[in-house]
């Protein structure tokens, strides 16, 4: 089971299974939307630096409920190993994200 290395947090942390895949998740907090036409982004980072390419980035939203009427839109990218963003276009308050990812 060493094979498994892994760092557990409540917030952020990370597992490399033995292919050699690497599964991470992160918490990062986005500011609330004041354009209608540009939304509000968070910079964040992985907890460790994929060493080839991150494949996806996907965001949840985290102890909240939207009010649908303010778009609860959430998108992610990843920018390189170490960095995602996150874009929001709600107008009602910050958000509280939750980032998974895969790379390897």
């Amino acid at each position: 089971m060493s094979a498994f290395a892994r760092s557990f947090n409540s917030l952020n942390g990370w597992q490399k299974i033995p292919s050699g895949l690497i599964i991470q998740w992160a918490h990062i907090n986005v500011p609330i939307c004041m354009s209608a036409t540009t939304p509000a982004t968070a910079t964040g980072y992985f907890p460790i630096a994929f060493p080839t390419t991150c494949i996806f980035v996907m965001p949840c939203l985290r102890g909240i409920t939207a009010a649908p009427s303010k778009t609860p839109f959430l998108s992610a990218h990843f920018n390189n190993n170490t960095t995602f963003t996150v874009a929001s276009g709600y107008s009602a308050s910050n958000l509280s994200v939750s980032v998974f990812s895969l790379g390897y």
